[in-house]
């Protein structure tokens, strides 16, 4: 569906996303002068090549099982609590109260090489959820950081406290987007930031609003319970 559309719909609602991708390539039967071949090996000094499909394979299992140790090690809250209820419970009372938890998640590959990332959510209160973004470079996990807001908890704070409301979205274009919706002064207001991923980085960029794209919301996430890690990492 088209974003402009899509937020229509959706509104001022507050979503959280799982998504998922994955990658193909045909067999060239005549080969490419770019592919490098394949070497059998004979002994411990031969060089063993591999071609691109598998290496971005190695390190998309190698990152998954890295999404799985930082999920594993902040486990979701368990149960209700009265306390997420109220929009005045804050970020240093549920940490005291929860320690580190991430609630949800899900895995997608925002810039389409072959490697995905870690997308996860914590909730503070039922107005407040930041959302934590992981990419996986040189045989690391790193917590991707909002330029705009480089201080948050996270990777978007998503506090929502106030009023209006976020939701986060991922484009055909390749970049992440940060939504927020609401009325100021009887005025409707939106804010769309869109980011690049560079290595390590997010970059703020300009974005089509009525390209395609990828929501993130309730019907898609899956909670982070051992259950879900587990089907992850098969």
């Amino acid at each position: 569906m088209r974003i402009k559309y899509a937020l229509l719909i959706c509104g001022l609602s507050l979503v959280t996303v799982l998504g998922g991708c994955g990658s193909s390539a045909a067999d060239d039967k005549n080969g490419s002068e770019n592919e490098p071949s394949e070497v059998i090996v004979l002994d411990d000094d031969d060089e063993v090549l591999v071609s691109d499909d598998e290496t971005q394979d190695e390190s998309s299992n190698e990152a998954l099982k890295a999404y799985c140790e930082i999920l594993s090690s902040m486990p979701a809250i368990e149960g209700e609590h009265d306390e997420i209820d109220n929009a005045a419970f804050g970020y240093e009372e549920n940490h005291a109260m929860f320690g580190d938890h991430l609630d949800a998640f899900l895995v997608y590959d925002i810039n389409k090489d072959g490697v995905p990332e870690l997308i996860a959510s914590s909730t503070v209160n039922f107005r407040w959820e930041p959302i934590y973004v992981y990419t996986y470079v040189d045989g690391q996990a790193v917590l991707l950081k909002d330029p705009v807001q480089p201080d948050s908890h996270g990777t978007f704070e998503q506090n929502a406290s106030a009023n209006g409301g976020y939701l986060t979205y991922f484009c055909d274009n390749n970049h992440i987007h940060s939504f927020w919706g609401g009325n100021v002064m009887d005025e409707q207001m939106v804010e769309d930031n869109a980011y690049e991923l560079n290595g390590t980085e997010l970059i703020l960029t300009t974005c089509d609003i009525d390209c395609e794209g990828v929501f993130f919301n309730y019907d898609t996430i899956k909670p982070n319970t051992e259950e879900y890690i587990s089907y992850m990492a098969q």
